[in-house]
């Protein structure tokens, strides 16, 4: 029997067909790119939030909220999100977060190990918490995220009631997913 090498041509032709679908199972998709449809320069903060949800502040914060009624009065139904900033005075966040023990301390709270997270492309962590507050009213869900920016501290203060959280927990991860910070005025 005689042998056939193959040429280079056929080589390179049956190696592109072989390795056109490598990777691809593996691949990470591509994060999802959510366009900010709400920027505040005072605050240097671009994002996105759910059409038909309001949002109030000034320019050291801002509120989101799926009413206008619970940004006005009711803060126990529906959800909110609470965007601030403000000077980390030489702390790292490690430090903040260690200093806010009194909100980690609250009794019938139930507070998650802080996970790092990049948020708006900078080095931030998230911390996950339930529980019912005498003053909120029914059980809770919700997240506290923060980021470093320029020697600003951002922090991200999400929650709802816990029968709400499926309805409105994915759309809170999706703004705070769409975080770009953008130069102060």
């Amino acid at each position: 029997m005689r042998e056939i090498a193959p040429s280079a041509g056929t080589t390179i032709a049956l190696l592109a067909i072989l390795l056109s679908g490598c990777g691809a199972p593996n691949a990470s998709p591509a994060p999802e790119v959510i366009e900010p449809n709400y920027e505040n320069a005072s605050l240097g903060l671009a994002m996105w939030y759910p059409e038909g949800w309001w949002h109030k502040g000034d320019g050291e914060q801002v509120t989101f909220a799926p009413s206008e009624e619970i940004l006005r009065v009711d803060h126990k139904s529906g959800a909110l999100m609470f965007v601030g900033r403000s000077s980390l005075e030489g702390q790292s966040l490690e430090e903040w977060y260690a200093d806010q023990d009194p909100l980690q301390s609250s009794d019938g709270w139930q507070f998650g190990d802080p996970t790092p997270r990049t948020i708006g492309d900078q080095r931030g962590f998230i911390v996950t918490f339930e529980g019912t507050d005498p003053y909120l009213g029914p059980h809770t869900r919700g997240f506290l995220a923060a980021a470093e920016y320029e020697g600003w501290r951002y922090a991200f203060f999400a929650m709802s009631m816990l029968d709400n959280w499926s309805e409105y927990g994915p759309e809170m991860e999706r703004m705070l997913d769409s975080v770009g910070f953008i130069e102060r005025e």
